[in-house]
């Protein structure tokens, strides 16, 4: 409802209804056609009782967060943008959703969040941006900015963070490797 609230005086601007994400089709369904996707995805994977239910979507991934961002990345928005946790900035399972993000989009950004983002979170987190998407199947390069967004004073406070150590890179498009390390310059 406070998104409703948010976008007064404009009509229509956000669609709030309870659905299933999970059951076959609904993701999908409900991103076709959207123009910016934002998500926070839940970060763990299918229980046995939910891999049952939805067999169809288990069969993509085990992980709820990657099926999210799967399904985002096949309705190809202008822009997206996604909590998720932090093994996608780096971790090897999450290299073919980093090449994908590098082959539909010509800008991604990758920030670390700090600890405790999340008050009840079990994992660490990342905010994944993605923007400027390809129009056709190209070669030309991904940019890539990374760095950790941190309280600029040491507080927990939403309006007090600042990109931290940001670094800036150039990937092949289709990449999986997008992270751009604190001695790539030195290492090259």
């Amino acid at each position: 409802l406070s998104l409703i609230l948010a976008d007064y005086p404009a009509q229509n601007g956000w669609r709030v209804r309870t659905d299933d994400l999970f059951a076959e089709g609904v993701l999908e369904k409900g991103m076709k056609g959207a123009t910016v996707v934002l998500c926070n995805p839940p970060f763990e994977t299918f229980t046995h009782l939910e891999r049952s239910r939805y067999p169809a979507t288990v069969r993509s991934s085990y992980s709820k967060a990657q099926f999210a961002l799967a399904r985002a990345l096949e309705a190809a928005p202008e822009a997206l943008a996604f909590v998720m946790p932090h093994g996608l900035l780096r971790q090897k399972h999450f290299g073919d959703l980093r090449s994908r993000l590098s082959s539909r989009y010509r800008s991604v950004e990758l920030m670390s969040l700090p600890e405790g983002t999340f008050g009840h979170a079990q994992f660490e987190a990342a905010l994944v941006i993605a923007k400027e998407p390809r129009r056709m199947a190209s070669i030309d390069a991904t940019r890539v900015l990374v760095g950790t967004l941190a309280p600029s004073n040491g507080r927990h406070a939403p309006d007090d963070v600042s990109l931290v150590e940001p670094r800036i890179g150039v990937r092949p498009a289709g990449s999986a490797d997008l992270w751009v390390g604190a001695l790539d310059a030195l290492w090259d």
